[in-house]
């Protein structure tokens, strides 16, 4: 485990629960659990994403989702997870997360009131999937050129998002991260419980 990007996390997780955005979530998302529960959730969906990238959901990938989001999923879990909320796929890619379009409506209220703003929540959540992205694809010892891919994919929906929609601050949009991976249709869920499995290709 990074101690670093686990105390990263675990101070981003507290700071954004001490915000006070009740109201907004459940009025204009219909969201009632709490604030970080809901970034963990839309991380796990993210790591999965990431995990099936390579063709592969190994055990080091399981132990990276316990130790960092404490959700204990073997990597047959991780597979059936993945084919039940269809997050290796293109529509999945191409959304950004229902957190960044939260933190963007704070930071544009943070610009109307006319407050001194150097970094903006939205950025500093995007920077939060750019780090856990960056160790998960590294937690088995081989960054593959998919999984590589599929995060700048990824984070260029977030980053394209806060561009277009923050008053202030634009997050800059990073070029050349190249093609998307070619759209292919989905494997079937694997039995083994124990070991390496192969993951689902990408839907869409």
């Amino acid at each position: 485990m990074k101690q670093g990007l686990k105390e990263t996390l675990d101070l981003f997780f507290s700071i954004v629960d001490s915000l006070d955005l009740g109201v907004k979530l459940t009025e204009t998302f219909g969201i009632n659990v709490k604030w970080s529960e809901m970034i963990k959730e839309e991380l796990l969906q993210f790591l999965t994403y990431l995990a099936a990238s390579d063709g592969e959901i190994s055990m080091d990938e399981s132990t990276f989702l316990f130790e960092y989001l404490d959700v204990d999923f073997s990597p047959i879990k991780i597979n059936e997870y993945i084919c039940e909320n269809n997050t290796y796929s293109v529509e999945f890619e191409e959304e950004p997360p229902t957190s960044l379009k939260v933190m963007v409506q704070i930071d544009n209220a943070f610009y109307e009131q006319e407050m001194d703003i150097r970094t903006t929540t939205s950025e500093a959540l995007i920077e939060v999937y750019r780090r856990i992205g960056k160790a998960f694809i590294q937690c088995d010892g081989v960054e593959d050129e998919q999984e590589k891919g599929n995060l700048k994919i990824f984070l260029r929906t977030m980053r394209e998002y806060a561009f277009d929609n923050l008053e202030v601050h634009k997050t800059p949009v990073k070029t050349g991260y190249g093609k998307k991976p070619r759209k292919v249709s989905k494997n079937d869920t694997v039995e083994n419980m124990d070991c390496d499995v192969e993951a689902p290709k990408k839907e869409g």
